[in-house]
Order: C-alpha cells, then structure tokens, then sequence
C-alpha cells in the first residue's frame, strides 16, 4: 500500500510538473503576440477547419477571452498582458457602455451586440470599474423577447434580430444576481434537460461552447436552488466523453473548464481530458487554431468562421491553470 501510495505521489507530481511548463509555454507565446495596443489575434476564413486563407479579423471579444483566461495564472507576465488587453477593451468601448464586433481599424461597420458588450462589461465591472453595471444595464435590459431572454443584436428591429443561448448565458453572467439574469438561467435550464442544446445557439459551433458558458454563468447566478443544474451538466459531459473519443485540444479546454466550475472530478475523465490538452500544444508553447464561432446571423447559412492559436491557447491556459488551482490548493 504504502508503494502504491508514493508511486501515485509520484505520478500527480509529474503531471503537474507538465501542467506547469505547459502554462509559462502558452504564456510566452501570447505574450509574443499581443500587439502593441493590447489586442489579440483572430482569424477569419472561409473554411470551418481554418485551412486555406486565414485573415486578421481585429474584434475586442477575441481580447476580451484571453484577458478572462489569463485570470486564472497568478504570475506578472499574465498580470502585463491582462493590463494592456484591458486598456484596448476599454478603448473600444462606444457610448452607452456598449461594443460591437469589428473594432474601428478593422475597416468594417456592424451594430453593436450583447455578446460583446456582455462579456466587456463583466471584464470591467471585475475589474472595479465603477461604471459598470449602471452604463449599461437599462440598455441591455430593454433589449430582450415576450419571455424574458436576449436578444443579440442592439439597435435591430426585433423582428430580424435573433435569440442565441450562448449569448444569453453571457448576459446571465454580465447581469448576476439580478432578476433578469435568473430568469435566463431558469429558461436555459430547460433547454438542457429538454435535450434542446444543440439548437438553441447560431453563432457558436458545438455544445460544449454552451455548457462552458452556461457553468460560468451559473456560478454568478444559479439556475436552481438544490443544484441539480451541476449533475445535469456531469451527465451532458460524460455523454459527451463516450461519443466522442479524441476532442480537439479547445473542446478539451472548454470540457476542462466546466469540470473545474463543477468541482465534481471523475479523475479518469480528468486525467483524459489533461492528456488530450497538453500533447497538442506545440514546441512553440500555442494550441492550434480551431473554429470557434461563425457567421453571419441567422437565417444566412454559416459561410464564415472564426478562430486562432492565441483562441485555442487562451482556453488551453485557462483549462489547465483552473485544474491546477484546484488540485493543488
């Protein structure tokens, strides 16, 4: 027993060893790409596997989710890189407290939306910004259907706007512990136990996308009292890992994360999960660009998709800097 016990000692200290280089890696390379304005990367292409022309698309959201990720790494590199990405989320901000997609330099025009300004609203309001939710919040409020849910886009008519549940669980998350937000969370609670993911979202391109947005969500503002949301998303994840047997590195990121929001660890799935992230990342400390998300809006079929290393890489840090935090507290 006692050699079992110093042989399994000895194995979580090499993982985490791993999970270690893995993190200052990843580091260093984003700290390689971040601009000079603070703003990190994503791409735009025409295909869903991010093969063949890869265009910069410059969007304060792709800043927005490594800022958030890079939460997670208590280390000065981090804390620098978080700094500058939050002067360039800041200067993106347009009046009313709201952003759109495209940012101004990218050359292109788009109204704002409330994935965007959701998710820099929470980052600033974390961030001790005191205008936050006060700017903002009317706004947003007022722009939601007969049943209470979000709707994407600001300053569209109703009737060719969109409802899109990840967006909304970005709302949730924005809005916390306020009415509003409670009641998308009881609404999108439904639709996980009804089975009805996989077509509440447009923009986003596969399930986990949601349940790591909902679980970060639901932190802020749970959708039920007994906690059952968390067992629902256990099963969801373990259908998950018994359909499907190889995740690309960024599904294994986001699967990861929910697992570290659901603090319910099955150290199989775990440690497969951990495997599945650290042997993709390359010599040069990044993860593989994948599509993240795609476009246009409904009903305009996808013919867009967006995605990058510094993406897949966020995430990645993001996942193995939460397992670390956790198991190593």
């Amino acid at each position: 027993m006692a050699a079992n016990n110093s042989s399994k000692l000895d194995n979580d200290s090499q993982l985490y060893g791993r999970v270690q280089k893995a993190l200052l890696d990843g580091l260093d390379y984003l700290k390689a790409k971040q601009h000079d304005d603070g703003e990190f990367c994503i791409n735009i292409t025409r295909h869903p596997s991010m093969i063949g022309p890869n265009d910069f698309d410059s969007t304060p959201f792709a800043t927005g989710i490594v800022y958030y990720a890079l939460s997670f790494l208590k280390h000065p590199t981090a804390a620098r890189l978080r700094l500058k990405a939050l002067f360039f989320i800041k200067s993106q901000m347009q009046k009313g407290g709201v952003w759109s997609y495209w940012t101004e330099k990218s050359g292109k025009e788009i109204v704002p939306d409330l994935d965007d300004t959701a998710v820099m609203s929470r980052i600033l309001f974390d961030s001790g910004d005191d205008l936050f939710p006060n700017l903002n919040i009317q706004r947003i409020l007022e722009n939601r259907d007969k049943s209470g849910m979000f709707y994407t886009w600001l300053n569209k008519p109703h009737a060719i706007n969109d409802v899109d549940s990840v967006v909304n669980c970005n709302c949730a998350w924005y809005l916390g512990d306020h009415p509003a937000a409670k009641s998308v969370m009881k609404g999108l609670l439904e639709v996980i136990k009804k089975d009805q993911v996989s077509s509440s979202y447009w923009y986003y391109l596969e399930d986990l996308a949601f349940y790591y947005a909902f679980s970060r969500a639901a932190i802020v503002s749970p959708p039920d009292d007994d906690g059952l949301w968390k067992k629902l998303l256990r099963a969801k994840l373990d259908h998950i890992f018994a359909s499907k047997k190889n995740l690309s590195p960024l599904s294994a990121a986001l699967a990861l994360c929910v697992t570290c929001k659901l603090n319910t660890f099955d150290s199989k799935a775990e440690i497969l999960l951990l495997e599945q992230v650290l042997k993709e990342q390359s010599r040069s400390g990044e993860w593989p660009a994948i599509a993240y998300y795609a476009g246009p809006e409904p009903p305009q079929p996808h013919r867009v998709w967006f995605g990058s290393s510094e993406i897949t890489t966020a995430y990645c840090i993001e996942a193995l800097a939460q397992w670390s935090r956790l198991r190593h507290r």
